[in-house]
């Protein structure tokens, strides 16, 4: 997690009700007293002799100001003042000596060098970037940009005070003193703080002064700290979310694992023109900064590459980095690739509600799709689950973390991410198998056979089973209370096979193997021939020709490796299944449910069966002891 901060307001020893501050630095201010100051830095200030309600810095060899009379001067240096003529209520001056005012009648007045130009409109104060960037407000806080030739462009918005500098930027504020910076296109920003008076020198050098009195200096990115609280606040609410996560299916075996970062950078808030994508052109200015403070490339390799080195260090299976800010993003909280993205105001929900669209985005990292607005029914994950629980899809929608950011987590999610819950199928069944093309057969404590038809709707197959196996659609093997073996043929049509067997197992390639009441193995070879294989089991699987698994009468798992030879693996199991795709699942004696991870590690699973068949990695079925039947579409973990 990388909590991104921008730069706090800085706050200046003194008190002025009006500060300016020009491109070179120079900053002056006025007083409630109509006392002026020099900013010599370092909280110091230097007073000057006189009196002015209002200065204007344009560098610092140009300073002009008003008096409480509406007199004029201009700065001579050595505390000396020029009385200039005329009168004015406001004076503005530029770096490159353009100096414009306007009067008690809110007339607007360009100075022509011992001479006023009167210019048409009104307004009741004027700021000047140089001789081409001149901005003002009128008496109805109503704002305009002056075209040249006495034509004024109006600008959306509002802004009872208004400043520009040289290098084009403009910020203002408000009757309710919102600070606000001009993004073009009569589009303004809103930039946390208050301030009655702004003063612009260059977009990286603000000062300012608010209803107290107070001053400040900052730039374009102040107000986008986060303090210590805050940081403290991002890491409650995150962990909270995780360990919700964490806990909403056990049987996933997730943990989390933190590395936390706290960056301070110093760049322009987006919108950048300069950058295409509506989010890139928010996120890019602070991420990109962000990670080179990291170390990394100043761009999104350099997250992949962050992310990565994060999976060596904290030794995880998977990584994803979160950035936290306060800068401005197109959208409160996104997600997409190996990133995060959230606002610590966290839009309506507010900071106490971090946890939940913290856990909600993070959803989003794994594939889980949105449950909301125009959500699709499209399929979503690495397992393409169909996003049943879209508002769209759904007459009955249920809660859920991916539509209301409520702390549950529907099927359809958990399924999304690569988790899944056990879901109950109708019937009772004492014996099932799935193949990989998710064809289902089961029989049942009369021996009666069923094949599943979807929608929690059996049909019954004549004949009589005590176990059943299916390879595919149209490969399903069986053998009875009398361990007669028998291959379906269709139409409820069952073709009698020579030997006996108490256990049957058929893959989608055709491939049969069975064990008899004696435990031997047997192959078969077609035409009603067996060849015994070497060994003892009690119940054998198989995924196809050369995936073959079985267990003993000891619950020892065993692999078969060709040439009559098995591997013994760790573990006990009183019943394993195995797919063409390598999955293996199984239960014990306590019917508890393993997943094989390979190594002879196993994971268990939560839930209890006491039968479980494995078709594939996304379609796995089981019976408990009550004869209940369970459905799992998708691996707990990737």
């Amino acid at each position: 997690m990388v909590i991104v901060s921008g730069n706090s307001w800085h706050h200046i020893s003194g008190k002025l009700k009006h500060v300016s501050v020009a491109s070179d630095g120079t900053v002056w201010g006025v007083n409630s007293n109509d006392d002026i100051f020099h900013y010599q830095g370092n909280n110091q200030w230097q007073h000057i002799s006189g009196k002015l309600k209002q200065v204007s810095v344009g560098d610092a060899n140009t300073i002009w100001g008003i008096n409480s009379n509406d007199d004029i001067f201009h700065y001579q240096g050595n505390n000396q003042w020029q009385h200039i003529s005329g009168k004015l209520k406001h004076v503005s001056v530029a770096s490159d000596g353009t100096v414009w005012g306007v009067n008690s009648n809110d007339d607007i007045f360009h100075y022509q060098g011992n001479q006023w130009q009167h210019i048409s409109g009104k307004l009741k104060q004027v700021s000047v970037g140089d001789a081409n960037t001149i901005w003002g407000v009128n008496s109805n806080d109503d704002i305009f940009h002056y075209q040249g030739n006495n034509q004024w462009q109006q600008i959306s918005g509002k802004l009872k005070h208004v400043s520009v500098a040289s290098d084009g930027a403009v910020f203002g504020v408000n009757s309710n003193d919102d600070i606000f910076r001009y993004l073009g296109n009569n589009q303004w920003q809103q930039m946390p703080g208050k301030l009655k008076q702004i003063s612009t020198g260059t977009i990286h050098n603000l000062w300012g002064v608010n209803s107290n009195d107070d001053i400040f200096s900052g730039s374009s990115a102040s107000g986008l700290d986060i303090s210590t609280a805050e940081t403290q606040k991002i890491l409650q609410e995150v962990q909270e979310g995780l360990s919700f996560l964490a806990d909403a299916n056990a049987s996933a075996s997730v943990s989390f694992h933190y590395d936390f970062q706290s960056v301070e950078v110093n760049v322009t808030p987006g919108p950048d023109a300069y950058i295409s994508g509506p989010y890139a052109k928010y996120e890019d200015p602070w991420r990109n900064a962000a990670m080179q403070k990291l170390g990394y490339a100043g761009n999104y390799s350099g997250v992949v590459d962050y992310v990565n080195d994060l999976k060596q260090k904290l030794n995880t299976n998977w990584a994803y980095v979160a950035f936290f800010t306060q800068y401005p993003l197109n959208h409160f909280a996104y997600a997409g690739g190996v990133r995060l993205v959230m606002d610590y105001d966290n839009d309506g929900w507010g900071p106490d509600l971090i946890n939940r669209v913290f856990a909600h985005e993070t959803c989003h990292i794994f594939g889980a799709a949105d449950e909301y607005g125009s959500c699709s029914c499209n399929p979503s994950g690495y397992y393409n689950i169909p996003n049943n629980n879209c508002v769209n899809c759904t007459s009955s929608q249920v809660s859920c973390l991916m539509d209301g950011n409520t702390l549950t987590l529907c099927r359809w999610s958990q399924g999304q991410i690569g988790w899944s819950s056990w879901q109950q199928i109708s019937g009772k069944l004492k014996h099932v198998s799935v193949a990989s093309d998710g064809t289902v057969w089961g029989v049942n404590s009369n021996d009666d056979i069923f094949h599943y038809q979807g929608n929690n709707q059996w049909q019954h197959i004549s004949g009589k089973l005590k176990q059943v196996s299916v390879g595919n659609a149209n490969t399903i093997w069986g053998v009875n209370s009398n361990d007669d073996i028998f291959h379906y043929q269709g139409n409820n049509q069952w073709q009698h096979i020579s030997g006996k067997l108490k256990h049957v197992s058929v893959a989608s390639d055709g491939t049969v193997w069975g064990v008899n009441s004696n435990d031997d193995i047997f192959h078969y070879q077609g035409n009603n021939q067996w060849q015994h294989i070497n060994g003892k089991l009690k119940q054998v699987s198989v995924g196809d020709a050369n995936t073959i698994w079985g267990v003993n009468s000891n619950d020892d798992i065993f692999h078969y490796q060709g040439n009559n030879q098995w591997q013994h693996i760790s573990g006990k199991l009183k019943h394993v299944s195995v797919a063409s795709d390598g999955t293996v699942w199984g239960v014990n004696s306590n019917d508890d449910i393993f997943r094989y991870l390979g190594n002879n590690q196993w994971q268990q699973v939560s839930g209890k069966l006491k039968q479980i068949c494995v078709g594939s990695a996304s379609h796995i079925w089981g019976v408990n002891s009550s004869d209940n039947i369970f459905e799992r579409q998708v691996l707990a973990t990737p």
